[in-house]
């Protein structure tokens, strides 16, 4: 029982643990890491419905709720500029860590190896499952950035420009235009 302990205190960790993005743009009362992956995992589930997406649903929903697990350790690595660039060196140092820390995490648990390939699966963005789910992740900070704006009169277009970039799929760009075109002018 002691190693499911630790693993849950990991968990734990997340939902203390303020989503970096919203707290650089001085997002007041930002979501956690936890709030993002329980909204991401609901999303997933929702949206995997779609005749369109073809996806394992099982495999899609695990993918969503382990994808941010390492930040427990590692914290909440922002792999943009405040203009929304990609850091190109951050994202690769994120990636190694967060590997290491999901392998720490998971590594004395029962299937704990699924887990680590699941999130290598979603970090490698090969198979359908880890590319839908990484513009589902994306959509989801749109989702959120929009309730910012709207709660607290801000601006977030760097949310925006990451989303605007990175989301493809047509069901997700349709949403993401619809955000944009309500946003306020």
């Amino acid at each position: 029982m002691g190693a499911y302990q630790k693993f849950f205190s990991y968990l734990g960790k997340l939902k203390r643990t303020p989503r970096t993005g919203w707290v650089r743009n001085n997002v007041p009362y930002p979501e956690s890491v936890a709030e993002h992956s329980f909204k991401s995992a609901v999303m997933a589930m929702v949206l995997s419905d779609s005749v369109h997406l073809k996806v394992n649903k099982e495999k899609l929903l695990k993918m969503a709720l382990i994808h941010d697990v390492g930040e427990s350790i590692i914290g909440d690595v922002v792999q943009y500029t405040p203009t929304g660039d990609l850091l190109p060196r951050v994202k690769s140092r994120k990636h190694k860590d967060e590997l290491a820390a999901i392998k720490k995490i998971f590594g004395k648990i029962p299937n704990g190896k699924e887990y680590v390939g699941l999130f290598e699966e979603f970090e490698a963005h090969k198979t359908n499952e880890a590319i839908i789910f990484s513009e589902l992740d994306r959509l989801e900070m749109v989702l959120q950035a929009a309730e910012y704006e709207k709660m607290y009169n801000m601006t977030l277009n760097t949310f925006f420009k990451t989303g605007n970039r990175e989301i493809h799929i047509k069901e997700f760009r349709i949403m993401l235009e619809n955000l944009k075109k309500n946003r306020k002018k």
